[in-house]
């Protein structure tokens, strides 16, 4: 800092100091994707993946009772399923889950497979997030052991469904929270 003047240092911390950040909405690129869900303090929200994460389908994952039951909470059942792979010494690694875990996309390593309720999310904000295929993509949350809560992406149409999980394959779009 020996070189800027003391005046042009000045101004600069006082700008940075009075500078207000502008508000974030729904459809803005940020912290490595697109947001598209935002909480009621709009400081808080869901950021979309702006691309599918695979080139084709893959599995949600192996039949067994993971523990990902959770209708909102992405994060921790994506956590559940990993748990369950390693516990069981099953392969993890063509699965949904450790897809959206193992990714790193805009400098960011906290992406997840999202819950049904985040599913629903992007598929009501899927005209702003973009390049969604029409058909399958499938949620963290678990439906019994061989089922998992999936969503078929069609414009002007959502159905909601359950469907096996470990021999139909699915699109994946992971999220992270922010």
């Amino acid at each position: 800092m020996k070189n800027i003047p003391m005046i042009l240092l000045s101004f600069c911390i006082s700008y940075n100091a009075n500078t207000q950040s502008i508000p974030l909405k729904i459809g803005d690129h940020f912290g490595g994707g697109i947001i598209f869900y935002l909480d009621e303090s709009n400081e808080h929200g869901l950021i979309s993946a702006p691309e599918n994460q695979t080139d084709r389908k893959v599995m949600w994952g192996r039949n067994g009772i993971t523990g990902a039951a959770s209708t909102t909470n992405g994060q921790e059942n994506t956590k559940r399923i990993l748990k369950y792979f390693t516990e069981k010494k099953k392969s993890p690694e063509k699965s949904a889950a450790f897809i959206c875990d193992t990714m790193t996309l805009g400098g960011f390593h906290d992406w997840y497979l999202p819950s049904i309720f985040e599913l629903n999310k992007m598929y009501e904000k899927q005209d702003l997030i973009g390049n969604f295929q029409a058909g399958d993509y499938c949620s963290s949350t678990e439906y019994g052991p061989a089922d998992a809560c999936n969503m078929h992406f069609r414009p002007h149409r959502t159905l909601q469904f359950y469907y096996n999980k470990d021999n139909k394959e699915y699109y994946v779009r992971c999220i992270r929270k922010f």
